[in-house]
């Protein structure tokens, strides 16, 4: 077994035993005495808080290891890291390099005339946990990898087709000023408590504290949009008799709850994000989702009618007047009325929860959008990926 230099040991023992990190790595070469040799040393210096050591070698090990040293970044910092195979990570950088003009723009035309190279099943998000997970031998790394400026146009495209959807449902709400504070609100939480992160470390946030399945969310939301144009047809005759009160406003207290329990699964998932950092991993309640966002973000749980909600469940409805709805708390000894809605008033507040649900889902669709936009677009996740992909 060949024994190494005390210089060499010296620099392993700094960096791995003492902690500290290697901040340069710098080579000198001169021509020797023979013509046809040279004098090589390698410099390395090592910092730790205020300490600082330099080492200066002409070891053949410590060279080796001086150039091993390779560029990266951890929590957005430069960092010097130790890289075993430097071929690899060479290989592994040309693909982040962009050889030709805009590689994004090029990328962009390819997609929209369909020549585009990613598989169809590409899955941005899967990729990002996968390389989180330390799983850089996966299919979904390696598309990553080897389309990276087309996945960046790709997102880029995702994005803008948001946005675009977002301005025209936005123009048929019930009220868009008050459309525009929710989606704004739910921003902020998004902006305060996850943008302030380092890329990576957000999207690690992120993973533990969504719970809400948007793709589902979706789903549902077309559905209720389809089933509720089918139901309000069908009560009028498609507009030709006019609906009975009662039944109108059953109607509408169904399509309220339906409404709020989508909203619940979203606004669980912002309050989860504004709990992380004080160690809140669950929620069992949407009076604890109340209580986490309405020091600063209250409009989006001060819209939601506590007591329309609970219709059915704790709460009873009485319809026997013309144009009002009596809401009955029968839990006690004796039925107590604890609200007097008008029909008019029914409207308002549905509409409101129905703004609300939508402008929380674009707003979340869009930030988690961006949230892994910049997780591409960072340094940390490329070096990661050059370092350890085969």
């Amino acid at each position: 077994m060949s024994k190494h230099s005390a210089d060499f040991i010296k620099a392993k023992k700094l960096m791995y035993v003492e902690g500290y990190e290697p901040t340069e790595a710098k080579f000198e070469i001169k021509r020797a005495k023979l013509e046809d040799d040279f004098d090589t040393k390698a410099t390395i210096i090592f910092s730790l808080g205020n300490n600082s050591i330099e080492i200066v070698s002409s070891e053949p090990d410590f060279i080796q290891f001086a150039g091993s040293l390779q560029l990266s970044y951890r929590n957005g910092k430069r960092k010097l890291m130790e890289i075993k195979d430097t071929n690899k990570y060479y290989k592994n950088m040309h693909h982040f390099i962009s050889e030709k003009g805009d590689a994004v723009s090029e990328s962009i035309k390819m997609i929209q005339e369909g020549k585009g190279k990613l598989p169809k099943e590409f899955d941005l998000e899967k990729a990002i946990f996968l390389v989180l997970d330390g799983k850089f031998d996966s299919q979904e790394v390696r598309s990553l990898t080897e389309n990276y400026f087309e996945v960046i146009a790709n997102e880029i495209l995702k994005m803008q087709f948001i946005l675009y959807h977002f301005e025209l449902f936005k123009k048929k709400t019930g009220n868009i000023a008050r459309f525009e504070d929710f989606s704004s609100t739910a921003d902020k939480v998004i902006q305060e408590n996850l943008m302030i992160l380092h890329p990576l470390k957000s999207i690690e946030v992120y993973r533990s504290a969504s719970k809400a399945d948007l793709d589902l969310i979706a789903i549902n939301l077309s559905s209720f949009l389809k089933t509720s144009g089918a139901t309000w047809n069908g009560l009028s005759s498609f507009g030709k008799t006019p609906i009975e009160g009662q039944i109108a406003a059953r109607t509408m207290i169904k399509e309220y709850q339906d409404f709020f329990e989508l909203s619940q699964k979203m606004l669980r998932d912002l309050a989860l994000i504004v709990g992380y950092k004080n160690g809140k991993s669950s929620i069992g309640s949407y009076n604890e989702i109340e209580n986490i966002l309405k020091p600063k973000y209250a409009i989006l749980v001060a819209s939601v009618d506590e007591l329309l909600r609970h219709c059915g469940v704790h709460i009873d409805i009485d319809l026997s007047e013309k144009g009002i709805i009596k809401l009955i708390d029968s839990r006690g000894s004796k039925p107590r009325i604890v609200k007097i809605i008008s029909y008019e008033e029914l409207i308002e507040k549905k509409q409101k929860i129905m703004d609300l649900t939508y402008a929380l889902f674009f707003s979340t669709v869009m930030c988690r959008t961006l949230l892994f936009f910049r997780a591409l677009d960072s340094p940390d996740l490329k070096f990661r990926v050059i370092e350890n992909m085969k």
